[in-house]
């Protein structure tokens, strides 16, 4: 689907205090329209120095968010996503383009 006009990020995660996050699973969510398309949705797991990368990811707008504890497929759930939509950041990524972003880890609230 992104072929040769796939888009590059990368990235690290990051607690409130500066210090790196390893093992955090990063999620790339399309803006809300697109959410229908699970094709667009991208996921990934911080290494040990809390860096991260997509690879060939469609051109779009997208929000970055990362977790370090969260329920298995929750992450597709557009009302769990609607909790946190304000706290993930937004990147838009333009055909071939190579972008570098930082997110914070996000706590889960327990309910």
């Amino acid at each position: 689907m992104a072929g040769k006009d796939g888009a590059e990020l990368e990235g690290a995660v990051t607690r409130k205090d500066g210090q790196p996050v390893p093992g955090a699973i990063v999620v790339l969510v399309p803006e809300p329209r697109l959410r229908v398309h699970p094709s667009l949705f991208r996921q990934s797991e911080s290494d040990q120095s809390g860096r991260f990368q997509f690879k060939t990811v469609p051109p779009g707008t997208y929000f970055l968010f990362a977790w370090d504890d969260v329920e298995p497929g929750i992450l597709w759930d557009p009302e769990f996503l609607k909790n946190y939509e304000a706290r993930g950041e937004r990147v838009t990524l333009k055909p071939g383009a190579y972008e570098s972003a930082g997110v914070r880890l996000i706590a889960v609230e327990q309910q």
